[in-house]
Formats: structure tokens, C-alpha cells, sequence
């Protein structure tokens, strides 16, 4: 009887430590939790959460999160983006929903990569933006710049300056998808008046390769910080 029991608890504990490692919430005490999702992402309520969830362009995101077109397809169509916050706030709404087992696996990565598409358009079009503009070199501001052979120089690298809501997940992921591999963060207060990180953001499919790590503090982000996260 012991030896069964203690392979039924073995299994029992086997199983708490996959759903832990795929849909385990950490609770922030009073503050809304924060979800970790199955690659070791965090997923966090914006500030403003609790103003915005109800808002209609938080509607507006989870509409487009549950269309049957492609990443790609949806936001060609979307004239005119969300603003990153509603973005923010309708993905926590799918973390705590997958969490929760209310969505399934596949269902939520779908919402994920348009989560994700309509960030990088963003950060694209903000991109776009200043270089078009006329004193976008005189623009204090985040910049990235974007390592196409893991460090050894290479035609292709390139700076810019990037909107000031960019997340280091978003230049990553922008960097793997023009066929980069790393990203360096930087601070500039305008007219390339640069301060770097010391060592260069690895990039993956859905940003920084390493998803089980903070930066803050580290190495991978300039210091002072830009309010890079």
C-alpha cells in the first residue's frame, strides 16, 4: 500500500510540475498576477489595466485576436493601430484565459502571433516614421541596433531609433524576422549621443532568447536605463 502511494503521488506531482511549467500564475500579492506562459514568458497586466480592459479599442484587439485570417493579413487591414496599451491589455486577457485552461494551446499561440504582429507593425512603422522625418537625427530616444551575423560585421547592421513603447522582446523578434540573430539596446539623448549595453540581446522567434530571465539590472540593457523592459 505505501509503494503504491507513493507512485500515485509521484505521478500526481509529475503532472502539478507540467501544468505549473505551462499555466502556472505567480500571484504579486493585491496586484493582478502575473502569468507564466509554456516558453518561460512572462505575461503582465499593463499599469493602466483596470481603466483600459473595458475600453473599446481593448474590444477592438480582442475582436482581431479571434479572426480567422493570418498575422500578416490582419494587420495590413488595420488602418489605424491600437495603441500599444490596449495591445498590452487584450494579451493579458488571453494569458489569463489560457491559464485558466478557458483557451487551448493552439488557440492562444494564434492570438500570440497577432499579438505579436500588430507590436512589430509598430515598432515598423515607428521606424518609418523617423526616418522620414526631417530632424528624426536630432530625436532623443531608444535605439536598437539590429546584428544580422552574430557580431562579425556585416553590411546589413543597422541602427534606428525606435518608438519609446518598443519592448526589448519587439526589437528582437523585428531583428530574427529581417534575418538577424542579435540586437544591442541603447539610450540616445539625440544627434547619436549614444550609451550601449554592454553585451548584445541573443533574438528568437518571440524576442529575447532567453525567456526564463529578466534584464533589468543586467548587462543587456544601458545604463541608466531608457525605461527598457
Amino acid at each position: 500500500m505505501t509503494e503504491i502511494f507513493k507512485f500515485v503521488s509521484t505521478v500526481m506531482l509529475g503532472v502539478a510540475l507540467v501544468a505549473c511549467g505551462s499555466r502556472a500564475v505567480e500571484p504579486s500579492g493585491v496586484e493582478l498576477p502575473v502569468y507564466r506562459i509554456y516558453d518561460g514568458s512572462r505575461c503582465a497586466a499593463p499599469t493602466e489595466f483596470s481603466d483600459i480592459v473595458n475600453a473599446a479599442a481593448t474590444r477592438q484587439v480582442r475582436s482581431l485576436f479571434l479572426a480567422s485570417a493570418s498575422p500578416e493579413e490582419i494587420v495590413m487591414n488595420v488602418s489605424e493601430l491600437p495603441a500599444q496599451q490596449y495591445l498590452e491589455a487584450a494579451f493579458y486577457l488571453s494569458c489569463g484565459e489560457y491559464a485558466r485552461g478557458e483557451l487551448s494551446k493552439t488557440g492562444f499561440s494564434q492570438q500570440r502571433k497577432i499579438y505579436q504582429a500588430l507590436r512589430l507593425e509598430h515598432l515598423s512603422r515607428g521606424i518609418q516614421q523617423w526616418r522620414e522625418s526631417a530632424d528624426g537625427y536630432e530625436l532623443p530616444g531608444k535605439i536598437c541596433h539590429f546584428i544580422h551575423n552574430n557580431g562579425e560585421p556585416d553590411v546589413r547592421d543597422v541602427t534606428r531609433l525606435v518608438p519609446i513603447g518598443t519592448s526589448i522582446d519587439d526589437c528582437a523578434m523585428y531583428a530574427i524576422r529581417n534575418g538577424g540573430t542579435h540586437v544591442l539596446l541603447g539610450c540616445s539623448a539625440g544627434r547619436w549621443d549614444n550609451r550601449w549595453a554592454q553585451r548584445p540581446v541573443q533574438a528568437s522567434p518571440n524576442g529575447w532568447a532567453n525567456r526564463q530571465r529578466s534584464t533589468t539590472g543586467t548587462r543587456y540593457v544601458p545604463e541608466p536605463n531608457c525605461d527598457w523592459n
